[in-house]
């Protein structure tokens, strides 16, 4: 009778331990973007995730940080990646939309240590003829100087991935012909487009 108690209490314990495990790792966890982010430093929390993670994404988030890498998105940043800023632009979801003929969608993305500070965004176009229009938060787009742009937003950099840029741009509406589409951020909030900015771009071509 006893050792049917024993083993009694054991199966609880071990059903309790499973039972909470499994809540933490599916609604706690986010092992893509790395334990140390998930847990923000908290040693009891960073044990519990490094159980729940699948052991090979672990191994690489740990041998990260043992190195001072900062384990971000799936991958290992460096200490010179953390101190640069990243900033990416693209059409439909892609970097080399090449010929469109539906509706534009723009995307950007910025970080991942870009949240440090206040700073200028700028998302400008240049269209066929090399007029170019800069866009201005959250949706009007207004003809401006191609070498200094006007500032879209100006506040606290934060970090974006694949942000949608309201709204979708028909290409009925626009003149057939090559354009070029500019993203750039900098650390300044001075309204004008320093020459550290970090910045992107993406060309493609409308055509009916």
């Amino acid at each position: 009778m006893k050792n049917f108690l024993n083993f009694f209490i054991f199966c609880v314990i071990l059903f309790s331990y499973f039972c909470i495990n499994n809540y933490s790792c599916a609604y706690v966890f986010d092992c893509s973007q790395g334990c140390e982010v998930s847990c923000g430093g908290d040693q009891a929390c960073l044990w519990r995730c490094f159980t729940c993670c699948p052991p090979q994404e672990v191994k690489r988030e740990i041998d990260c940080l043992l190195c001072e890498g900062k384990w971000q998105a799936g991958r290992c940043l460096s200490r010179a990646e953390q101190e640069e800023m990243f900033v990416e632009i693209r059409v439909n979801g892609s970097k080399a939309p090449g010929v469109v003929r539906e509706n534009i969608r723009i995307t950007v993305s910025l970080g991942p240590q870009a949240q440090t500070s206040t700073g200028d965004y700028f998302l400008w176009a240049r269209i066929p003829g090399g007029a170019c229009y800069c866009y201005a938060y959250p949706g009007q787009w207004t003809p401006c100087s191609c070498t200094d742009p006007a500032p879209a937003y100006q506040g606290g950099l934060v970090s974006l991935k694949d942000f949608f840029v309201p709204p979708e741009v028909s290409v009925t509406q626009l003149p057939l012909g090559d354009y070029i589409l500019y993203f750039a951020v900098d650390s300044h909030p001075n309204g004008l487009l320093d020459e550290d900015a970090a910045r992107d771009e993406v060309s493609f071509r409308v055509e009916p």
